[in-house]
């Protein structure tokens, strides 16, 4: 087999193999979305999950420097433009542009996860600190005398 055809065919596996990866890693992202849609979240599912994520983020880093280090093995460099004329030139077009498809999709329902968790975070840090400011206030008891909220009720300051 030629040179050429070899490396076409390298280039062309590792295309596919990211556009999977893409795809597995997109189901992971919806999986992530459904267990934060749920009341109350399952914590343990929830790290299950951004651990596959984790996982699967190093497998297409490892991926995607394969695919730099193949267009630079001819000369290329592996910027978006050269891509995208390596991709037209070996007919993988379709391919390489459902990748960047994949690619922003999952960008942003990453950005829309990670917005999520981040009003869930601040929702709890909220609730925490009104309780902790509770619980150092004194209200007045049915007797009229002052008490702390957050403790005891039946302990009495006076």
């Amino acid at each position: 087999m030629p040179l050429e055809n070899t490396w076409m065919n390298d280039y062309a596996n590792i295309l596919n193999q990211i556009d999977e990866a893409l795809g597995r890693f997109i189901d992971l992202l919806d999986r992530e979305a459904e267990i934060l849609d749920h009341h109350p979240v399952d914590i343990e599912a929830l790290l299950q999950t951004c651990e596959h994520k984790g996982t699967s983020m190093v497998r297409l880093d490892q991926l995607e420097r394969a695919r730099s280090a193949l267009l630079e093995s001819r000369g290329l460099g592996a910027d978006r433009a050269t891509s995208d004329r390596a991709a037209i030139k070996l007919e993988l077009n379709e391919t390489w542009q459902r990748i960047i498809e994949r690619t922003e999709a999952a960008a942003q329902r990453n950005r829309l996860n990670g917005f999520v968790i981040g009003r869930r975070l601040d929702f709890h840090s909220r609730a925490l600190n009104f309780l902790q400011t509770a619980a150092g206030m004194t209200m007045y008891g049915p007797t009229g005398r002052q008490h702390n909220i957050g403790r005891s009720s039946t302990h009495l300051v006076g």
